[in-house]
């Protein structure tokens, strides 16, 4: 996405606070300042670097902001950024300490997971490339191992030495959509458009919040997120993870904010029902431990 698509990307402002802000953020933006590969298309004298959307919203509202927390480039949803260092250190500490909770919408193309609901838990290891792969779960909290996913794995003296594999763990569930759309456009292929085909939704809740852990326990399940080419999902329109739900407390407060469905043809086909799906799970269960 170049310098100028970003200046039409500004997300909109889910909720606003003195000294915070909630926001949707759009798909393709990472968080910070990018620098492109030598040889890119993106990297011309006018435009080699490629603004975050810290960065980006900052200089459309005029002010600085600091991210209390993070999401992929390929995710859209729920963004908490601080307006000053001291809301930004609270905010920054309920994170830490697991005291928000998070619900995120995902989509497959891939129907017929491993598992169709409860937990994965397991050890997120660093491989090369910038990715990362599910290990077996730390022997200390291995527990219910009927509902650990263990694929790839790894030995015991990898999860021991290795600092970045402690546990990881979402409860999740899940259900299988018919999508009614259709598009009769002869010049797509497969991979410009899922319409017409069978899909399953996720709602996922993370309890650790390690770099990429929805998108490696989902392909952990054979179930990779449509649109996620790095770990495995079918080419499509964008990479469909979304935060959906975002929970925390502020000055004693609870507050929760949902960001709606705004990117991605098959999340605005069916932005209504699939909204309507989660909304009425977190009734009857909240995925609690």
């Amino acid at each position: 996405m170049g310098w100028m698509a970003l200046l039409f990307a500004v997300p909109d402002i889910l909720l606003e606070h003195r000294d915070f802000y909630v926001v949707n953020k759009p798909a393709g933006i990472g968080m910070h300042q990018e620098i492109p590969p030598p040889g890119s298309s993106e990297n011309t004298d006018n435009d080699s670097n490629i603004p975050g959307i810290v960065r980006l919203l900052s200089e459309h509202l005029q002010e600085p902001l600091y991210p209390v927390h993070r999401l992929d480039k390929i995710t859209t949803g729920a963004l908490l950024l601080g307006r000053n260092k001291e809301a930004t250190r609270e905010l920054s500490r309920q994170f830490a300490h697991r005291e928000t909770t998070k619900y995120y919408l995902a989509l497959s193309d891939r129907t017929q997971p491993s598992k169709k609901q409860g937990r994965i838990v397991g050890a997120m290891i660093k491989g090369r490339g910038g990715n990362w792969r599910l290990g077996r779960p730390s022997p200390t909290k291995r527990r219910n191992t009927a509902n650990v996913a263990t694929e790839p794995t790894t030995t015991m003296t990898e999860t021991k030495q290795n600092p970045t594999t402690q546990n990881s763990m979402t409860r999740f569930l899940s259900t299988r959509f018919e999508s009614t759309k259709q598009d009769d456009d002869p010049r797509k292929s497969r991979s410009d458009t899922v319409h017409g085909s069978a899909f399953r939704a996720f709602l996922l809740r993370p309890y650790t919040g390690k770099t990429h852990q929805l998108r490696v326990m989902l392909k952990s399940i054979k179930s990779p997120i449509l649109g996620d080419d790095r770990y495995g999902g079918t080419p499509s329109d964008r990479g469909y993870l979304h935060a959906w739900q975002l929970g925390f407390h502020y000055d004693g407060v609870p507050i929760t904010v949902r960001a709606p469905l705004t990117h991605g043809q098959l999340f605005l086909d069916h932005a209504e029902e699939l909204e309507e799906w989660a909304s009425n799970l977190l009734l009857e269960n909240p995925l609690d431990p």
